[in-house]
């Protein structure tokens, strides 16, 4: 017991030693005549400045935004795959050995989890399908 206590103490004075060795103040010259950079003193020029946001015109290229499919691919993605998933839930708690309750919490979160899961999927794919491909772009 007696050596632990004189390994601390001596470990103690050592911390002490290199703790008041970090402290000891630098002696800085003091700044005076304090003045900005020179590069802060530019007129500011730039995309998000307000006066050039003013001065911009509008784009003259149109945008080329087809519509998609992509809702349309969501909810039938949202269906198919939510309703597997509540099948899926049904099926997990039918099969566990958890007979106490009921299976409404399962199938409710397969079918949320699944519809989620399926409505981006869906949404993916369907957006890649135009709905006119033959009507032209832009104003002619």
């Amino acid at each position: 017991m007696l050596r632990c206590f004189l390994i601390v103490c001596a470990s103690s004075i050592l911390l002490v030693a290199t703790a008041t060795a970090q402290t000891v103040p630098l002696a800085w010259a003091p700044l005076s005549n304090l003045s900005s950079s020179p590069l802060y003193d530019l007129p500011l020029r730039g995309p998000l400045t307000p006066g050039s946001l003013l001065a911009e015109q509008a784009d003259s290229v149109p945008r080329q935004i087809r519509p998609t499919h992509w809702k349309e691919g969501g909810l039938v993605g949202a269906l198919a795959v939510g309703a597997f998933g509540a099948w899926f839930g049904n099926e997990i708690c039918r099969n566990s050995d958890d007979t106490g309750g009921g299976c409404t919490r399962a199938v409710l979160g397969g079918a949320l989890g699944g519809g989620v899961l399926g409505f981006l999927i869906g949404a993916l794919i369907g957006g890649q399908f135009p709905k006119h491909p033959s009507a032209p772009v832009g104003p002619t």
